[in-house]
């Protein structure tokens, strides 16, 4: 990284000018980029501040072309599209199949009961032995054949192959957001579906694309990976919170943590349930209109409802993880 020496320039001694800081005008600096005046021991503070500011815009960059790099390598999504399609043949297959041998089934039934009423009506020409009754009983049966010849059921194909083909889906395209902000040691995997923390313990920050203004919103994760007693938190922030590692004690920070923590407004309070642990699935509910979160957990129908003051974290929201504990991984499931 390159310093620059010529940002500042000694302030002109003819007129008093004082540092914005301090408020001492000995050995005053004026910068170029914002023109204000500061002591030499400030102009200092004053040019780190900038290189702080400038190393945070190249972690941006950082991340942002990681999240690029990602996103490019679509050979996965590639072979997940493969092993769908290939599926979905197999099972079309499957299902047509058993719809043509029913129906050739249904052939050799029709056939044979034909000939059984050949043989009856055959026989009762033969001996003269039939009344009223039997042409009745026989013209009732040769209508019932009938009908089912001219209409052989073809619901069968309605019924297993319609649902089949509206089941057929790539399943990231049911997912309701994915991961795409981080802050701290942290990854985002497999185009923003799932996020690893393969590292040494230390808190980190995720935040999910989308933006939560009004509605109600549903987001299933699994979580993949928790050490035994791991910690995370889940929820939501503000979209106008800054990020931070330790964003789980800010302000606008709403939601629930593995260890039974219910954070309200960043301070935490104890739950009166049990942790959740590795395994585990999660029905995150988002809902705007009423301003509240609600969580499931699918593997003890543990249910949960936090109310969300709208003071303390503005719209729009954001989908929100806190994670600490090193070896931990979530992916976020269709619905």
């Amino acid at each position: 990284m390159h310093h620059h020496s010529n940002n500042f320039q000694m302030a002109s001694t003819s007129t008093t000018v004082m540092c914005v800081l301090c408020m001492k005008g000995k050995g005053t600096f004026k910068c170029e980029g914002c023109s204000k005046i500061f002591c030499s021991k400030h102009s200092i503070d004053h040019r780190h501040e900038l290189i702080q500011k400038l190393e945070e815009i190249e972690l941006t960059r950082d991340l942002i072309y990681e999240t690029f790099r990602e996103q490019s390598q679509q050979h996965l999504l590639l072979d997940q599209i493969n092993q769908w399609e290939q599926k979905s043949i197999d099972k079309i297959h499957q299902t047509a199949e058993e719809a043509r041998n029913r129906i050739l089934q249904e052939t050799v039934n029709l056939e044979q009961k034909l000939k059984d009423i050949t043989n009856q009506l055959r026989q009762a020409h033969e001996d003269d032995d039939f009344v009223e009754i039997d042409l009745d009983r026989w013209t009732q049966k040769l209508h019932e054949l009938e009908k089912n010849w001219i209409d052989p059921k073809p619901i069968l194909i309605e019924e297993k192959l319609t649902p089949l083909i509206r089941k057929i889906r790539i399943e990231h395209e049911d997912a309701s957001d994915i991961f795409q902000y981080v802050c701290g040691d942290i990854q985002i995997k497999e185009n923003g579906y799932r996020i690893v923390k393969d590292n040494w313990i230390g808190f980190s920050e995720v935040l999910g694309k989308k933006e939560y203004t009004t509605g109600k919103h549903r987001i299933r994760f699994k979580i993949e990976k928790l050490r035994e007693n791991g910690w995370m938190l889940f929820g939501i922030i503000s979209k106008l919170e800054s990020i931070n590692i330790n964003s789980y004690i800010a302000s606008s920070s709403y939601g629930w943590s593995t260890k039974d923590q219910v954070f309200i407004a960043g301070q935490y309070h104890k739950g009166q349930s049990e942790d959740i642990i590795q395994n585990d699935i999660i029905i995150l509910i988002i809902d705007c209109d009423q301003k509240k979160l609600q969580m499931k957990n699918e593997q003890t129908d543990r249910i949960m409802e936090l109310s969300v003051n709208i003071n303390k974290c503005p719209f729009p929201w954001k989908l929100h993880f806190n994670f600490l504990t090193a070896s931990t991984c979530i992916r976020i499931l269709p619905i």
